[in-house]
């Protein structure tokens, strides 16, 4: 009889024995089946004593019947609840949550896998350091979150916070004592409010970063994609207030509160706001107004940069902003055309301009940025331009000895984009 930790297995059809559950991992499906079997194997291999919560929320693809042979297949490991009719990830997620037994619960979505040794890994940083969140390196569309693992990541001096999918592993007896749960009445969004609301109350959050932990669904670009902004930046509310009502005022507040303003307000101040039309972008500006009247604390201001200082700013001119996206959009083009040294005086002559339209006024300079690790900083030297073009010298005399990259900086809006130059390859 082969043994599984936690898990013997009998014969085929028999429920097999557990002395414990170690992760009850939890799936809402709903039409999701060319990825539910990759999905249910992903978990299956997971080297824990793991059972299987998967709640079909009125799939019409076939997913419920997979669900069924998975089912059948693996008493006792795989367990399958059903809702009467599609009520959303929020319910489906609460029903298995509800139904779970193991130490800890992870979520997963239905078109999601997991890598190998995920859960054991987790599990393993979660039982050393007495974790009530783990966070794993996820592979697949989108920014790097995760880049360094960590026993212990403080709250309010690290990235975790940027991190609200509730794709993680939970300490059920935290979300249970604090009665953490998902918002059934959003259909978009529940994970947000989840995971804001479990990190205020996390004793101890790890990072597992040197594993791929979690590799995205294919069509979750398409997911995140379709969202109106102004629906989006209504429901930022409900997170905020939960960091309101559990964290007292002070830096961490504020620390989390920049997460929400730079992530979930100001990012849709950039191209979402130019594809809005005259109406949406008032909409989105007041709402973004309203949010800072209620938390934008001077605190939160001061961690903001600079070019998302000035959105705030200009919250009340709508031409403006969209100046401001049309920078943000807007990619440098640059070209040397000529390069000379003479002693110390480097002459660079160029085109420099913002492809965003020929309207934008901008000025240039050239930027020296050391490459790699280097006791001094970048130095930034005036330069003429007009007409897209721009020409200047530079003295080279107070420039420390080492290999430095040359950057054309370019300033419309009081927002510099930077352009690294390069000779033109002549073979």
């Amino acid at each position: 009889m082969e043994s599984v930790r936690g898990r013997v297995a009998g014969p085929v059809g028999a429920a097999p024995v557990v002395t414990q559950i170690d992760v009850s991992v939890v799936v809402p499906v709903r039409d999701r089946r060319p990825y539910l079997d990759r999905c249910l194997t992903s978990l299956l291999v997971q080297r824990v004593a793991v059972e299987i919560v998967a709640v079909d929320d009125g799939s019409a693809d076939g997913g419920g019947e997979l669900l069924d042979l998975y089912a059948a297949h693996h008493p006792g490991v795989v367990k399958v609840l059903r809702l009467d009719r599609p009520m959303g990830a929020g319910r489906a997620r609460n029903l298995g949550l509800a139904n779970a037994r193991g130490r800890y619960v992870f979520f997963c979505d239905a078109d999601d896998h997991l890598g190998p040794e995920t859960l054991e890994r987790m599990t393993a940083m979660a039982d050393r350091n007495g974790s009530d969140i783990v966070l794993g390196r996820g592979a697949g569309p989108g920014p790097v979150i995760i880049e360094a693992g960590t026993d212990r990541a403080p709250l309010g001096d690290s990235p975790v916070y940027n991190s609200l999918s509730c794709c993680k592993l939970f300490r059920r007896g935290m979300l249970t004592a604090h009665d953490i749960t998902f918002a059934e009445d959003l259909r978009v969004g529940e994970d947000i409010v989840f995971t804001s609301h479990a990190y205020c109350h996390a004793g101890v959050i790890s990072v597992v970063a040197g594993h791929d932990c979690r590799h995205l669904g294919a069509d979750v670009a398409q997911k995140d994609g379709g969202r109106d902004p102004v629906r989006r930046l209504r429901l930022i509310r409900r997170p905020m207030e939960l960091v309101a009502g559990h964290v007292p005022p002070g830096p961490l507040r504020d620390h989390l509160m920049r997460r929400h303003f730079r992530h979930d307000a100001l990012a849709h101040l950039g191209a979402p706001f130019l594809a809005a039309g005259d109406v949406a972008r008032k909409e989105i500006a007041a709402e973004i107004a309203a949010l800072c009247e209620r938390w934008l604390t001077d605190g939160v201001r001061e961690r903001l940069s600079a070019p998302e200082r000035r959105k705030l700013a200009a919250l009340d001119d709508i031409d403006q902003l969209v100046r401001l996206a049309r920078v943000e959009a807007s990619a440098v083009t640059r070209r040397l055309t000529e390069v000379a040294w003479a002693g110390d005086l480097l002459t660079l002559r160029g085109e420099a301009a913002l492809d965003g339209g020929p309207d934008l006024d901008f000025t240039v300079s050239v930027l020296l940025r050391p490459r790699g690790p280097a006791a001094h900083g970048e130095r930034s030297f005036p330069v003429w331009s007009g007409g897209g073009r721009f020409a200047g010298v530079i003295d080279l005399r107070d420039v420390p000895s080492g290999v430095w990259n040359v950057h054309v900086a370019i300033t419309c809006e009081g927002v510099t984009r930077l352009g690294r130059l390069r000779p033109e390859r002549t073979d």
